[in-house]
């Protein structure tokens, strides 16, 4: 098997396992309000991407994008990760997980 396919392999089996976790997660952190618990993971994953962008020499050049993208970007990101956390905590973990889910496949659908 090519390389390339084992590793493409590998993250189609990892990505759902890792999105599972998630809902659990968050459950487990249900002490932590939703606000800091998003500003802890963005925190990580940024950190993790600048890390691996360093390693890898392949930082991007976001200067050539406008202003109100990255705004756009940035708020849209952390307010879902608020709202995600925040309906977790208030709500069965269950209907939540479905509905974000159903989001993306909705999309995906009925995108032309």
């Amino acid at each position: 098997m090519e390389k390339k396919v084992r590793n493409a392999t590998f993250l189609a089996i990892l990505a759902p396992l890792a999105w599972s976790t998630v809902p659990l997660v968050v459950y487990l952190l249900q002490h932590i309000p939703p606000l800091l618990l998003t500003s802890l993971c963005l925190f990580v994953f940024v950190l993790v991407e600048l890390t691996r962008q360093t390693l890898m020499r392949t930082i991007y050049p976001l200067k050539k994008l406008p202003l109100l993208f990255h705004l756009n970007g940035i708020i849209g990101i952390v307010g879902f990760h608020f709202f995600y956390f925040s309906a977790i905590n208030m709500s069965p973990i269950a209907p939540v997980f479905l509905l974000v889910n159903l989001g993306g496949v909705f999309m995906f659908i009925y995108a032309k």
